[in-house]
């Protein structure tokens, strides 16, 4: 029970107050894969409670068998990772669809001296993109990049390396027929004796 008031007091406090302005981070995904949405927080968080607008996405505390509050389009795709490490109140989206992107937003709740506490909203925007020809995303530095890319620019390559050797061969076939059209051939002279 005390899991819900903390969620309903977060829910309550965010749309009392209104939305944080501005968007801290922005992230991509494609339909199908797994997004890291970030929130740094203290050593000294007693909760967390991830949305996307009034809907719950996740939350910790979490009771293993209270999972009520949290919407149904997010039950079983989330992971949060702060009770393993204080510091990470990160959100770890599994199998993101369309219907995913929007803004969502990290309410921490931290104790800064007892009886006291700080709420701290950071926002995440993120964007989901569809598979262009059925290919896969590869998530590289941190960025999505369409997979075709890696196959077109393999071939287009080799067509360049074939276009160089080629131009290289003609240049060299051009140059050692203008050598031969330089050779001047002086008649051969016999002794006393022209030829």
């Amino acid at each position: 029970m005390e899991t819900m008031t903390v969620i309903v007091l977060l829910i309550s406090w965010g749309l009392a107050v209104g939305e944080p302005t501005g968007v801290q981070y922005t992230e991509k995904a494609f339909v199908g894969d797994s997004v890291l949405l970030p929130c740094a927080c203290s050593g000294m968080t007693t909760s967390l409670v991830w949305q996307i607008g009034v809907r719950v996405v996740s939350f910790y505390p979490q009771n293993e068998n209270d999972k009520s509050p949290i919407n149904e389009s997010y039950l079983n795709r989330t992971q949060l990772f702060l009770h393993m490490e204080k510091s990470n109140c990160s959100l770890l989206l599994h199998k993101v669809s369309l219907v995913d992107s929007g803004v969502y937003t990290c309410y921490v709740l931290t104790n800064v001296t007892k009886g006291i506490t700080s709420l701290k909203p950071l926002q995440v925007n993120l964007t989901v993109y569809e598979h262009e020809n059925g290919t896969k995303g590869i998530q590289e530095g941190g960025e999505n990049k369409d997979s075709s890319s890696v196959h077109i620019g393999i071939p287009i390559l080799a067509v360049v390396i074939i276009l160089a050797a080629g131009l290289l061969l003609t240049l060299r076939a051009l140059r050692r027929r203008k050598q031969r059209q330089n050779i001047v051939y002086v008649p051969a002279t016999v002794q006393g004796n022209e030829v």
